[in-house]
């Protein structure tokens, strides 16, 4: 791997002990005017290590040649760079949109799609969307939209098999389109157009934001659509009142139309999946609008519609003028463990703008991320699935604005719950003079206690039961070997919690070291225990560690 890429996307881990909600697994940061951030995705497991890989966006890319843009996809083990690609010209916004798109390609991988909504391939301002092999970062196809000026590719999203012949298609959206903006339903299989959907008269930004429903909301065995048009107008010609289109994926009959509820609300400037939140076993849709005034002008809000009968569920109000709650939506999977999956809305002030996770079951909020030292608002959000193996859902965000205004941008994998143990870095090469830090956080409760860090060669599941504790870590020979001699490979290992219960230990290689010990990924956990070491009352989290060839 190239040391380069690794430097530009340094893996960096952000826990602190000033955090007291939700910490970073892992992050990934720009260079000068990257914009890295502006689009983040989950992809599945394209690397087939059973863990869910991301992709991050960065459509300026100020460095590597200025300004054609990349995407790098990371792994979801380590968070290291896989692969990366990049556009072939300058100024295409290249990595705008980033979506995974299932397996389009029929090799076992899922893949994904890259929006260039500034490419010139078609006709000045046409824009044109890539679809590349999950895999190995192959492009498989480039599409391109009916004509110039059209910015297609500013939104796109895998939708799942729509025609029934076993290949998962694609949407895209061309908000500039003639005629109030555009969406097009493509195969996946050969590329050619499904179906084009277009505006109603008068409207503009049809196709501004498109997703995969992932359900079938009229019952006829296949997946639907959902298409934002956030300069909508409604049938009494409301000014940029906006809205969201359900479309039945198969047919392409409107399904159901959600406005908004005043003029300006600009429903459809963000919408997602969510749960099922009225039970009647079809996943429903949250709609950003945050051009409401509920709780003063533009405060924003967020509303959740049934997919299955289109009745109104839910609000979730912005609480000051000028929050544009609703500006970044996102159904998560179960983060709280109730069962129920969870949401995340994001406002949209230019300044410390919050991003806060609610609970699928009742609304109230859980927590609100963090902002790092140097990060800005938050402007794009994916759920990431349970990364770290903790029985959480996890969540990836990214801010292209971040990092000394130099606009360098950052991704962010939070973890879903508190992080009980962190690291410096997520893989060091095979020397003696490479080190991973370990930062133990196990809480004042714990001050004072005994800890054992352990070890696996062989993964986190199904881990170690101990009573009702579950350590996340296999036993294998070094899990024996870290607890037959604590302190020689993990310095540091077997000692005592301070009196805020924090400790720091340190893995690192010694004596004779080959390449050929490359290429493991090692996992590290520890124990906590009571008093006389007669219990144990805490298991923390596993951190990763791979190991690279020496240089």
């Amino acid at each position: 791997m190239d040391d380069r890429l690794i430097r530009r996307t340094t893996v960096v881990c952000a826990l602190a002990a000033t955090l007291s909600a939700q910490s970073v697994i892992y992050s990934q940061r720009g260079a000068d005017d990257d914009r890295l951030g502006r689009a983040v995705a989950d992809l599945g497991d394209v690397d087939g290590d059973g863990i869910r890989d991301h992709a991050v966006g960065a459509p300026r890319d100020g460095l590597s040649p200025p300004g054609t843009g990349r995407v790098v996809v990371c792994s979801g083990a380590t968070g290291m760079p896989l692969y990366t690609v990049s556009a072939t010209t300058a100024g295409t916004a290249f990595g705008h949109a980033v979506r995974g798109c299932g397996d389009v390609d029929g090799d076992g991988r899922p893949d994904f799609l890259v929006g260039a909504p500034d490419d010139a391939s078609a006709g000045t301002g046409a824009g044109a969307t890539f679809l590349f092999s999950g895999r190995d970062g192959r492009l498989l196809r480039q599409l391109l939209p009916l004509a110039a000026g059209e910015r297609f590719g500013h939104s796109v999203s895998g939708v799942g098999d729509t025609n029934g012949d076993g290949t998962p298609d694609l949407l895209v959206g061309a908000p500039a389109a003639a005629g109030g903006g555009a969406a097009y339903l493509i195969e996946g299989r050969d590329g050619s157009v499904l179906f084009r959907f277009g505006a109603d008269l008068g409207d503009l930004e049809f196709g501004f934001c498109v997703r995969g429903l992932d359900d079938d909301a009229d019952g006829d065995g296949h997946p639907d659509l959902l298409i934002g048009a956030p300069r909508g107008r409604t049938m009494v010609n409301h000014d940029e009142t906006g809205y969201v289109r359900v479309v039945s994926g198969h047919s392409g009959r409107i399904l159901w139309m959600f406005y908004g509820t005043a003029p300006g609300g600009r429903a459809g400037w963000s919408l997602s999946p969510t749960d099922d939140d009225d039970g009647d076993g079809v996943r429903d849709v949250v709609v950003g609008m945050p051009g409401l005034s509920p709780g003063g002008a533009q405060s924003g809000a967020a509303l959740v519609y049934s997919a299955r009968t289109g009745a109104y569920l839910r609000s979730f109000p912005g609480g000051a003028a000028l929050d544009r709650l609703g500006t970044l939506v996102e159904g998560l999977g179960d983060i709280d463990g109730d069962g129920r999956g969870d949401l995340l809305l994001v406002e949209g002030r230019s300044n410390v703008a919050d991003a806060v996770v609610h609970s699928g079951a009742t609304g109230a909020p859980l927590f609100t991320l963090p902002r790092l030292t140097g990060d800005s608002t938050y402007w794009s959000v994916a759920a990431a699935g349970d990364v770290d193996g903790d029985g959480h859902a996890d969540l990836l965000v990214g801010g292209p604005n971040s990092w000394n205004g130099s606009d360098r941008g950052v991704a962010h994998l939070f973890a879903g719950v508190t992080r009980r143990l962190s690291a410096d870095v997520y893989a060091v090469r095979v020397r003696s003079t490479d080190r991973q830090v370990l930062s133990l956080r196990a809480g004042a409760e714990h001050a004072g206690r005994t800890y054992l860090m352990l070890g696996s060669l062989s993964g986190t599941t199904p881990g170690v039961a101990l009573g009702t504790i579950r350590l996340p870590l296999n036993y294998d020979f070094y899990f024996d070997l870290l607890a037959q001699a604590p302190n020689v490979i993990v310095t540091n290992s077997f000692a005592t919690l301070d009196s805020s219960g924090n400790a720091t230990a340190t893995f690192a290689f010694a004596g004779s070291l080959q390449n050929s010990m490359a290429g493991l990924l090692l996992h590290h956990a520890y124990l906590v225990f009571g008093p006389q070491l007669a219990s144990i009352e805490l298991a923390s989290n596993a951190v990763p560690l791979t190991t690279l060839p020496r240089r």
